[in-house]
């Protein structure tokens, strides 16, 4: 929701050039965690987001809020400031939603076409 407002409020000659340092500089951050010399990096995002981060991001995989911000800042760039805004809104709402219901349901298993539709899937 911060960025949605951000995003709204600010002129996209600021809003853009300041998404795309953010998303840069947590792209430089993942890429220097699991570095040698850089260890510090990834303690401090394990102390700081602690039981927040999945198993595949602690084992070295790029944590969510890279793709996130490279979402907002995508999105910003490429649209109009209200379907900017409002796309910025859906994925700051649906993102964490999906994520708390998957898992919540992990278990269940979801798949009803049984092979996959036409071939395709499972």
């Amino acid at each position: 929701m911060f960025f949605c407002g951000l995003n709204h409020f600010l002129p996209k000659a600021t809003f853009v050039p300041g998404m795309a340092t953010l998303t840069m500089a947590t792209l430089l951050m993942e890429l220097l965690r699991y570095r040698k010399g850089f260890g510090w990096m990834n303690q401090t995002l394990h102390f700081v987001l602690g039981s927040s981060l999945r198993k595949h991001e602690m084992d070295g995989k790029f944590t969510g809020s890279f793709y996130y911000f490279l979402g907002v800042t995508t999105t910003a760039a490429l649209y109009s400031k209200t379907c900017a805004t409002l796309g910025i809104l859906q994925l700051a709402i649906a993102d964490p939603t999906a994520s708390y219901f998957g898992r919540r349901t992990r278990h269940v298993y979801w798949s009803r076409i049984g092979n996959g539709l036409g071939g395709l899937g499972r």
